[in-house]
C-alpha cells in the first residue's frame, strides 16, 4: 500500500522524499518512527533516545536498494547544534509539538486514552524523569483556589526565577499554549504524551470534583456547585484544588516547580491511594503551567554525535553508489540540491577520532562537588551561607542553626570537660564568663601582650598565656592549652557542620569573608585554622569585595559607569571602600555581549571603633549608676559575673535604642543578689558617645580625599553591618554627603556572606554563574622585600597598595653568596592593628655560594644572579615561592669541519700558506672540504683514475676542528627555608599535627555525647508516652490482657527508677540497652493496637477494588476485545481467590482473641491487592494489534508500482552519451561498491 510522506519542516537540514517506500520498509519505519516521537522515514535502527534527532532530521529516497539524500544546508552545521543542544531547544521542540493538530478529536471516549496509556514509552519517560530527580525535598500541598495575578515587575521576576531554577536542576520546559487550559495541556502531555486531550483531562477532573464534594469543599472559598459548573468551560483556568483533583482521579503524584520566593518543590499527592506515576509541572505563580522533561546530559549529547558519525559511515557506499552518473540527471529533478560525499583517508581517520572522542565523552564524565559554602566570621558573630545545585533547595541560601537562626554566636566554651560551640557556648556565658571564649577572630597572629590588654578594657576574664611564639594562647578548666588557631578551628569546624546539614552533602570547599585590615599574619593564620577544621579554603575575600558583588550581581552597567561607598561598621570595627562598577564588551559565540564589573579603588579603616564602644559607654554608664545606687564603696566592675550579666543586657538596650527615644534596663541579682533596673534615653546615649560620631565619619572622608572625587560625584552609599541601624551614625553620614537619605539595598547582616557565596561558586568546579560580573580587589597594604647578604643590603618594593590581586613578582639581584629575604609593609604609617614591627615574613635562601664556587673556575660571562619570584595570591598573602642562581659560562668550543681535497690542491695550498697556527687549520680545512667533494663524484670517473696517471689520487677525509666562543645558561635551584618569629608565626607542621590530633578527640567526645542525650531522651520520651496510654486509652484493654499490662507498667517504672538514679551518667550502649528490652514486651502491644485499626481499612479496599475488577474486566469485553481470555480469566481466579481468602480469614479473626496474634495482618492484604493490580495494569497495557495485510493484495499494488519505476533499456542507451575511459573507470567502480553494498 503506497503512502504519502507528511509535510516535515526543520531548521537544521531538511530533506524530502521524492519517491515512494515499499510497504514492507514503510511499516519499519513507522514502527521506528513512533519509537522517536517524531514521523522521520529511515531504515529501522534502533535510537536510545527520543530527542537525539530531533534537530538533526531527515528523509531518506528509497527505491529498493538505492539511496540518495537531498540536503538543504551543510551537515556540519547540523552536528554543530547536536553538541550545543540546551532548553532553547527543548522549548522550541516543545512549541512544534504543542501545535501539532492530532487526528484524534478531544471529546473521544476511555478507549482512545487507553489505547494511548498502554504505549510503553510513555511510562518509561515518566520513570526516567522521576528516577532522576526523585531525591527533591518537598513541602506539603495545601489545595486553594487561584490568588491574585501579580503585576507585570513581580511576574517578570518570578518568571526570571523559575527559569533559573528549572535551568539549575537540569530541567526543561514544553511551553503549552496559554489559551487559560494551560493547566490541563501540561497534565495531558505527561499522562498522554499529547497536549491534545487537555478536554478529556478537564473532563475526568470535573467528575472526580462532583463525585466526591467532601473532600475538596472546605478548601473552595464559594459555593461549591458554581465552582465545578466555572470548571466545566474550556479556557477556566485550573487552580491547586483542579490539581488535588487530578492526582485524586489519576492516581498520580504531582510534582510542582514553582517560581515561589520561599517554595520551590511542591508534592500533590493522591488522598486515598498510593500514586501509580509521577507528572512534573511547572507553575508560574497565578500566570502559567508547562510541562517539564529532562534536560540532554552530556552522555546524550556524545551519543547524538556517534549515531551521526555512525550512520554516515554505514550508508556511505550506498550514498556514493546513489549519485551514480546514470542517475544523476534524475536526481537534479526530484532534489532540490545534490551532493555527492567522498570519504577520503583524512575523513576515515578524523570519523574514527570522532567516535573515540564521543566514547570518552559518554563514559568518562569527570563529577564534580555541587556544594560551596561561605563563612562570614565576625568578632562576635558569624553567618554561613552555601549554594548548591541540589534540587529542591534554593542555590543561594543562609544556612540556619539548630535554634534556627541566621546568625549564630562566635563562640567556643569549655565546662566541666566537655566543649560547647555557638549557642550552646552562649547560655553558660553569664554564669560562666571566663569558660566562654569571644572576639578569637580579632586575636589571631596577636602578641600576648597586645591581647591581653583589649580583655582587661572588656572585660573578659580569660585564662590568658604566652606559648613559644610570643602569641596568645588559653587555659581552659582541664588545664589544657589552646592557641586561637585551635579555638578557631572549631569554630569553623562548627560552620562546616551547618553547611553540610543544609546541603544534605559533604561541603569542604569554602570562601571566608575578612576585614580589609587584616593582615598577612592574620590571613595566614586564618587559613591554618581553616585547614585545621577540614575545611579547603578557595580563597579569603575582603568583607568589601563581598558586599560589592551581592550589591552588583543583579544591576546592568552598560548605561553608564557610577561609584559607590560601602561603608561597614561591625562589632568591633568600621571601614569604607569606595569601588567603581563599570562595563565592558566581549566577543561571545560570535557575539558582542556587555559584561559588569567592578573595582575597589581605596578602602579605609579604624580597626578600634565598632558596636562594642557604644556597648562599652553603656556599660559603664550603669556600672557608676549601680554603684552609687548600692554605695558603701562596692565596684561591680569587679565582678566578672555581674560585668557578663551587665553587657547581655546593654546589647538589648541599645537595640531598644535604635527604634525608640529611651529604652529600660534590668538585672536580676546583677551582684551579691541585688537586682538593678534603670533606664536612659536616646539623647543621653548619644552624648555618652558624643567623641565617637566623628571618629566613625574619618574612612569616608579619606577615601574621598584620596580617591579626588567630589561628593557630587558618589552615585551611592550604602550600609552594611550591625552598628550602622544607629540613627545617630546614619545622620552623621547624612550630614556629612549632604544627602537626604542613604542607600540600604543590602541586607546589613547578610550581604557580605551572601557575596562570598557567589565568588565561591565562581572558583569551584563544579558551579558555574549565569550571570557574570568581574571582580578586581587589591592589596590593603603596600609591600616591599629587603635583601641581607653578608655585605649587601636593599629595600625594593614589591606590592604597590590597591594593586590588583592575585598577581606574582619577580626581582632579580647580582650576589655570589647566601643571603637572607625580609618582606615588609611598606610604610610604617600604615600597620595591620597591634604590629609594632613591619617585618611579617623572613626566609634564608642558600646554595648561592656553592653554586659560585663551583662556577668559579669556569669563564663566566656575567656576575651570578639569584632570581627570587614572589607571588601575592587571592587570599592576599605574599610569599617567595622559588629561587634560583642564574650562571652564564663562555667556553672555546671545538667545532668540526669536513672538506675533501685532492694531494695537488693540497701541496700547493701549503706552498702559498703562511706558517701559523691558525693559517695551517685553514689550510687543513680546505683540504679535507676538498677531498670529500671529490670522493662524491660517480663510480666510473673514480674507476678511470686507477688507470690514469695524470689524475691525482683522491686522498680519505680528514676532520679538522677550529675554536668558537659559546655562551652557556645554567639554572641552579636555591633552598628556601623560612624563619619567621614572632605572633605571626605560623603553627609548624609538628604543631599542625598535634593540634589535629586535639581536635579529632574533641569531636568524637562530642558524638558520643549526642549520641548518649538522644538515647537518654528517647527511652524518657518512650517511657511517659507509652504509660499514658496504657492509662488513659481505652483500645489498649481491648488489645492486652490486664496481667500483660500489669507486667509492663512494672517495667517501665524499673526503667523509669534506674533512668533518675543510676542511669543518671550512663552511656548510650546502656540507655539502648534499656530501650530494646522495653520494646521486647512492648513491640507486640503496639503491633496488635495498629492491626486494630489498620485491619478494617486495608480489608475495606481490597473488597472495594474486588467490585471495581468486575467493572473493569466488563470494560475489557466491550472495548478491548483482543485482551487474551486466558489472562483475563487468570484475573478474575484471582479475585475469586482473594475475596475467599479475605472471608476465611474475617471469619478466623473473629474468633480470635483481639488480645492474641491477628489471623492475619493489614500488610498482607495490602499485598495481595498489589499483585492484583499489576497483573490487571501488565494486561490493560496490551495494544491493539495492527490489521494484517494478505499477500496477494500487497504483490498486486507493487506491480504497478515496479512497472513505473523500470526504464526502457533501448530508450536508456539512445539518450546517453558516449563515455571516456575515465568515465567507465569511474562507473566501473561504482558498480563494484554498489554489489559490495548489497553482499553487505
Amino acid at each position: 500500500m503506497e503512502r504519502s510522506p507528511p509535510s516535515f519542516f526543520l531548521s537544521s537540514a531538511s530533506l524530502n522524499l521524492s519517491s515512494p517506500i515499499p510497504s514492507q520498509s514503510a511499516a519499519a519505519l513507522n514502527r521506528s518512527a513512533s519509537k522517536l516521537q517524531l514521523q522521520l522515514f529511515l531504515p529501522p535502527l534502533e535510537f536510545p533516545s527520543a530527542h537525539l534527532l530531533q534537530s538533526f532530521s531527515f528523509t531518506v529516497l528509497v527505491e529498493q536498494y538505492r539511496w540518495s539524500f537531498s540536503v538543504a544546508t551543510a551537515i556540519l552545521p547540523a552536528f554543530a547544534r547536536l553538541w550545543s543542544m540546551t532548553e532553547s531547544y527543548s522549548n522550541a521542540s516543545a512549541s512544534s509539538t504543542s501545535s501539532y493538530n492530532s487526528s484524534v478529536p478531544d471529546t473521544e471516549d476511555d478507549q482512545v486514552i487507553a489505547s494511548l496509556l498502554a504505549e510503553e514509552e510513555n511510562a518509561n519517560a515518566g520513570r526516567q524523569l522521576g528516577k532522576r530527580l526523585s531525591h527533591l525535598d518537598s513541602i506539603p500541598h495545601t489545595p486553594r483556589v487561584n490568588g491574585q495575578i501579580p503585576d507585570v515587575n513581580d511576574a517578570t521576576l518570578d518568571h526570571v526565577r523559575l527559569s533559573g531554577r528549572l535551568n539549575t536542576y537540569g530541567l526543561a520546559e514544553l511551553q503549552m499554549e496559554g489559551d487559560g487550559n494551560c493547566q490541563f495541556r501540561a497534565l495531558a502531555d505527561q499522562l498522554f504524551r499529547s497536549p491534545d486531550y487537555h478536554k478529556h483531562v478537564r473532563k475526568q477532573v470535573v467528575k472526580q470534583l462532583k463525585h466526591f464534594r467532601k473532600m475538596y469543599e472546605s478548601h473552595v472559598p464559594m459555593r461549591y456547585r458554581s465552582y465545578v459548573n466555572k470548571m466545566k468551560k474550556s479556557g477556566e483556568w485550573g487552580d491547586h484544588v483542579t490539581l488535588q483533583a487530578a492526582a485524586d482521579r489519576f492516581e498520580a503524584k504531582i510534582c510542582l516547580v514553582t517560581s515561589f520566593r520561599d517554595t520551590c518543590y511542591i508534592e500533590i499527592r493522591p488522598k486515598d491511594k498510593p500514586p501509580g506515576r509521577e507528572i512534573w509541572l511547572s507553575f508560574w505563580s497565578e500566570v502559567h503551567y508547562n510541562s517539564l522533561c529532562p534536560q540532554q546530559s552530556t552522555k546524550e549529547k556524545a551519543l547524538a554525535l556517534l549515531i551521526c558519525f555512525s550512520f554516515l559511515k554505514l550508508y556511505y557506499p550506498v550514498i556514493h553508489a546513489s549519485f551514480h552518473r546514470k542517475e544523476r540527471r534524475g536526481l537534479k529533478r526530484d532534489c532540490s540540491v545534490g551532493l555527492r560525499l567522498k570519504l577520503t583517508m583524512r575523513s576515515t581517520i578524523m570519523i574514527k577520532l570522532g567516535l573515540l572522542l564521543c566514547f570518552v565523552s559518554a563514559n568518562f564524565v569527570i563529577p564534580s562537588q555541587s556544594a560551596v559554602s561561605s563563612v562570614d566570621l565576625g568578632s562576635e558573630w558569624m553567618k554561613v551561607a552555601v549554594v548548591n545545585l541540589k534540587p529542591g533547595q534554593s542555590p543561594i541560601a543562609v544556612a540556619i542553626n539548630e535554634m534556627s537562626k541566621r546568625k549564630s554566636p562566635a563562640l567556643v566554651s569549655f565546662n566541666s570537660g566537655t566543649r560547647l560551640l555557638a549557642e550552646e557556648a552562649a547560655g553558660i556565658t553569664a554564669r560562666y564568663p571566663n569558660k566562654v571564649f569571644s572576639q578569637l577572630r580579632d586575636m589571631i597572629g596577636k602578641s600576648y601582650n597586645d591581647v591581653k590588654g583589649v580583655l582587661d578594657s572588656m572585660y573578659l576574664p580569660f585564662d590568658a598565656v604566652e606559648d613559644s611564639r610570643g602569641a596568645v594562647a588559653f587555659k581552659v578548666d582541664e588545664g589544657q592549652v589552646y592557641s586561637v588557631e585551635e579555638l578557631l578551628a572549631m569554630i569553623l569546624g562548627y560552620a562546616s557542620n551547618l553547611a553540610e546539614v543544609h546541603a544534605k552533602l559533604p561541603v569542604k570547599d569554602a570562601v571566608i569573608s575578612v576585614p580589609p585590615y587584616f593582615g598577612q599574619a592574620e590571613r595566614r593564620g586564618l587559613i591554618q585554622a581553616a585547614q585545621l577544621a577540614g575545611m579547603n579554603v578557595l580563597t579569603l575575600i575582603n568583607e568589601h569585595s563581598g558586599a560589592a558583588l551581592q550589591y552588583g550581581i543583579d544591576k546592568d552597567f552598560s548605561n553608564g559607569s557610577r561609584y559607590v561607598i560601602f561603608y561597614d561598621m561591625g562589632s568591633s570595627s568600621t571601614y569604607a571602600a569606595l569601588v567603581y562598577y563599570s562595563a565592558y564588551n566581549a566577543k561571545e559565540f560570535g557575539k558582542t555581549v556587555s559584561i559588569n564589573q567592578f573595582q575597589v579603588k581605596d578602602v579605609r579603616w579604624n580597626s578600634e571603633l565598632g558596636g562594642q564602644n557604644m556597648e562599652m559607654r553603656l556599660v559603664e554608664f550603669f556600672a557608676d549608676e549601680f554603684n552609687k545606687q548600692v554605695g558603701n564603696g562596692v565596684d561591680v566592675r569587679k565582678s566578672p559575673k555581674a560585668m557578663a550579666k551587665l553587657k547581655k543586657q546593654v546589647k538589648r538596650t541599645k537595640e531598644i535604642l535604635s527604634a525608640n527615644i529611651a529604652a529600660p534596663i534590668s538585672v536580676e541579682s546583677l551582684y551579691d543578689d541585688r537586682d538593678f533596673r534603670s533606664s536612659i534615653t536616646r539623647e543621653k546615649f548619644e552624648e555618652l558617645c558624643g567623641d565617637l560620631w566623628d571618629k566613625s565619619l574619618v574612612p569616608i572622608k579619606e577615601v574621598i580625599k584620596h580617591s579626588g572625587l567630589k561628593v557630587d560625584e558618589i552615585s551611592a552609599v550604602e550600609l552594611i553591618g550591625g552598628a550602622t541601624r544607629v540613627p545617630k551614625l546614619q545622620a552623621k553620614i547624612q550630614e556629612l554627603l549632604g544627602r537626604n537619605e542613604l542607600d540600604k539595598h543590602l541586607d546589613a547582616d547578610e550581604a557580605i556572606v551572601l557575596g562570598a557565596a557567589l565568588h565561591a561558586a565562581n572558583l569551584s568546579d563544579g558551579i558555574k554563574l549565569n550571570r557574570k560580573l568581574g571582580m578586581i580587589d587589591g592589596s590593603s597594604y603596600g609591600l616591599a622585600v629587603v635583601l641581607d647578604g653578608p655585605d649587601f643590603k636593599d629595600r625594593q618594593s614589591l606590592v604597590p597598595r590597591m594593586k590588583k590581586v592575585p598577581s606574582k613578582t619577580f626581582r632579580s639581584i647580582v650576589l655570589n653568596k647566601d643571603f637572607e629575604v625580609s618582606l615588609e609593609y611598606e610604610s610604617n604609617e600604615l600597620l595591620p592593628p597591634s604590629i609594632s614591627s613591619p617585618v611579617f615574613a623572613q626566609y634564608s635562601v642558600s646554595g648561592l655560594t656553592e653554586a659560585s664556587e663551583k662556577y668559579s673556575s669556569r669563564n663566566l660571562s656575567s656576575p651570578i644572579k639569584a632570581n627570587l619570584h614572589f607571588s601575592l595570591s587571592r587570599s592576599g598573602v605574599l610569599s617567595l615561592d622559588r629561587a634560583d642562581a642564574l650562571v652564564e659560562i663562555s667556553e672555546w668550543v671545538e667545532v668540526p669541519i669536513k672538506k675533501n681535497l685532492t694531494a695537488e690542491t693540497i701541496t700547493n695550498s701549503s706552498s702559498s700558506t703562511p706558517e701559523t697556527g691558525t693559517d695551517k687549520g685553514a689550510a687543513e680545512n680546505t683540504t679535507t672540504s676538498s677531498a670529500t667533494e671529490n670522493s662524491s663524484e660517480g663510480s666510473n670517473e673514480t674507476a678511470g683514475s686507477e688507470s690514469n696517471s695524470d689524475v691525482k689520487e683522491p686522498i680519505t677525509t680528514k676532520v679538522a676542528t677550529e675554536k668558537k666562543l659559546k655562551k652557556r645558561t645554567f639554572r641552579v635551584p636555591l633552598k628556601i627555608t623560612e624563619k619567621t618569629a614572632g605572633p605571626g608565626k605560623p603553627l609548624s607542621e609538628e604543631s599542625l599535627a598535634e593540634a589535629k590530633r586535639k581536635l579529632e578527640e574533641l569531636n568524637k567526645k562530642d558524638a558520643e555525647r549526642r549520641r548518649t542525650a538522644e538515647s537518654k531522651n528517647n527511652l524518657e520520651g518512650y517511657i511517659y508516652s507509652t504509660k499514658e496510654k496504657l492509662e488513659t486509652d481505652e483500645e489498649f484493654e481491648k488489645i492486652s490482657t490486664s496481667e500483660e499490662r500489669q507486667s509492663f507498667v512494672e517495667k517501665l517504672d524499673e526503667v523509669q527508677d534506674w533512668l533518675y538514679t543510676d542511669g543518671e551518667d550512663a552511656t548510650a550502649s546502656e540507655f539502648e540497652k534499656r530501650m530494646d528490652s522495653l520494646k521486647t514486651t512492648g513491640d507486640p502491644i503496639f503491633f496488635r493496637y495498629k492491626e486494630l485499626s489498620d485491619r478494617p481499612g486495608a480489608t475495606k479496599l481490597a473488597r472495594k477494588y474486588l467490585t471495581e475488577l468486575k467493572q473493569i474486566v466488563e470494560g475489557w469485553e466491550a472495548n478491548k476485545p483482543w485482551l487474551p481470555k486466558d489472562r483475563i480469566t487468570e484475573v478474575l481466579n484471582d479475585g475469586e481467590k482473594l475475596k475467599s481468602w479475605l472471608d476465611e480469614k474475617e471469619a478466623e479473626q473473629k474468633q480470635t482473641s483481639a488480645s492474641s496474634k491477628p489471623a492475619f495482618t493489614s500488610e498482607e492484604v495490602y499485598t495481595k491487592v498489589f499483585k492484583l493490580q499489576d497483573k490487571v495494569t501488565s494486561i490493560n497495557k496490551i495494544p491493539k494489534p495492527k490489521p494484517k495485510v494478505e499477500k496477494t493484495k500487497k504483490n498486486e499494488t507493487e506491480e504497478p508500482k515496479k512497472a513505473e519505476t523500470e526504464e526502457d533499456p533501448k530508450k536508456t542507451e539512445a539518450t546517453e552519451e558516449p563515455k571516456t575511459a575515465a568515465e567507465e573507470a569511474t562507473s566501473e567502480k561504482d558498480t563494484a561498491d554498489t554489489q559490495a553494498h548489497d553482499e553487505l
